[in-house]
């Protein structure tokens, strides 16, 4: 017994000495400093006004997220007009750090005022903005207010007006809001970097077996400070069992870079990972990616996110996931909840995925638009395919629409890009007629922000620049098209 307490404390001791060289240069009180997500979503006011259906309300108090209207068990007949929300928050050490304030989903058009400046106007429901405070912050006291409109807007996609879509859509601040701090060097927000392909955290897989899996990490990085910055990219993944891959970069590699006050960096480093544990709809095996940026050797911001590693193919008339032919067997989802609308709670998300896999399914259509990112998490942890989708539905218009629908699917692509559950991307119109010259520009945008061959997209028309071809025959009346069709111009 006294030699297994010896041999237990001598492997205690050597795990401590192998993670030195990474404590010493990341400690724990250094990681929790170098960045702070705080819940942004308690304690607001609210107020609806005036429409052409009823009159407007007092200030009432609500947290986030929340729904304009409480509305009926059966509704077609929503709530729609604008309304306003506001808060007063406290921020301190105000010159010492950048403070942003991540909205993951207003319905439909958002105006967002901070200390009586107009900071930021937003149009699109379905996914999140970023606003950079830091400029209209005052030390101690702030005061922030939302107004929020859900009207008819054709130029914001699905397009369709609501009394004539087939599926219901709420206002409000239905989705998570966050308050986050960093430091002057940080990485950025994905979608609000707009960069090409990059932006934010970027986690790909390139192959995975049970031997081996490859793949590369890119960090895009601000340097908001005053002056010149040496900065590093260093990572580890970590595994639910407690077993760490570490990964550093050198001095001259593209791990490293020499920033200029004011601009920014992308720095990458592949990864190679021996008897990896795969993600599959079986075993979904998750990784914990901790991101780490070091400024001159000390460590500026931090992040983390789970990931899996594995790897896709379409082949013949098969889909194959790591190397294996798996029957896809699926349904559709819409994101709403009886009388709350949209405004679901992380667990509510979590438990409509968890009833999906509990049918026997192991695949998700999102329909029609992307959801929250509390859904895609539950569908990585419960081994569930995702096919994605931007908001559409029997509506194409040139023009503001047409860009706002292209915006889409950049941004679609940035947030959800490190979802190992995410296989396919319909970046289509739902059931809507659109132009050769936008399905072609459509495929274009999403292979640019996701550079990879195991990109797949999907249309419900049967246009060659898609990867795969979605008939919509989930009516009970098939489509005119359907009729007269033979043979796909592919496999699947």
């Amino acid at each position: 017994m006294l030699l297994k307490r010896i041999i237990a404390l001598m492997l205690f001791a050597g795990l401590a000495f192998a993670c030195k060289s990474w404590e010493e240069v990341v400690e724990p009180e250094a990681r929790k400093e170098s960045r702070s997500i705080e819940n942004f979503g308690n304690n607001w006011e609210f107020r609806r006004l005036e429409n052409l259906k009823e009159k407007g309300t007092g200030w009432e108090k609500v947290n986030i997220p929340h729904s304009v209207k409480i509305e009926p068990l059966v509704v077609n007949d929503q709530w729609q007009g604008t309304a306003l929300y506001r808060k007063t928050f406290e921020v301190s050490n105000l010159n010492d750090h950048k403070w942003f304030i991540h909205f993951e989903g207003v319905m439909q058009e958002a105006q967002v005022t901070i200390n009586g400046f107009l900071v930021k106007t937003h149009k699109g429901g379905f996914l999140p903005f970023t606003v950079d405070a830091t400029p209209f912050l005052e030390e101690g006291e702030n005061n922030i207010e939302v107004e929020v409109k859900n009207v008819d807007d054709p130029t914001i996609p699905p397009g369709k007006a609501l009394g004539e879509l087939d599926f219901n859509m709420y206002g409000g601040i239905y989705r998570n809001v966050h308050l986050i701090k960093k430091n002057k060097v940080y990485i950025t927000d994905a979608v609000n970097a707009a960069v090409e392909g990059g932006g934010g955290i970027y986690f790909h897989t390139a192959t995975a077996t049970k031997k081996v899996a490859t793949g590369k990490l890119t960090v895009h990085v601000q340097n908001g400070s005053q002056r010149e910055q040496s900065i590093k990219l260093q990572y580890s993944l970590l595994t639910r069992d407690g077993d760490i891959n570490r990964f550093y970069s050198s001095s001259r590699g593209p791990g490293h870079a020499v920033v200029e006050a004011g601009e920014t960096a992308s720095l990458s480093l592949n990864f190679k990972i021996e008897n990896p544990l795969l993600w599959s709809v079986d075993e979904p095996n998750l990784y914990t990616l901790t991101v780490d940026i070091l400024a001159d050797d000390k460590l500026v911001d931090t992040q983390s996110l789970k990931v899996g590693l594995r790897e896709i193919a379409l082949s013949g008339e098969a889909f194959f996931l790591n190397g294996e032919e798996l029957f896809i067997n699926g349904t559709n989802r819409h994101q709403e909840y009886p009388y709350i609308g949209y405004a679901l709670s992380d667990e509510a998300q979590y438990r409509d995925a968890y009833k999906i896999k509990q049918a026997g399914f192991n695949f998700v259509r999102l329909s029609h638009y992307p959801h929250a990112t509390a859904f895609l998490k539950a569908c990585d942890e419960l081994g569930l395919l995702v096919m994605n989708a931007i908001p559409g539905w029997q509506f194409f218009e040139e023009g503001e629409f047409e860009e706002n629908a292209i915006r889409d699917i950049r941004e679609m692509a940035k947030r959800d890009r490190n979802h190992p559950s995410v296989v396919f991307w319909e970046n289509s119109l739902n059931e809507s007629g659109m132009t050769e010259e936008f399905m072609e520009r459509a495929n274009e945008v999403l292979k640019a922000e996701l550079p990879y061959p195991d990109t797949f997209t999907a249309g419900w028309i049967d246009h060659p620049s898609y990867d795969l071809f979605i008939p919509a025959r989930q009516h009970a009346k098939p489509p005119l098209y359907w009729n007269g069709y033979n043979t796909p111009n592919r496999p699947y």
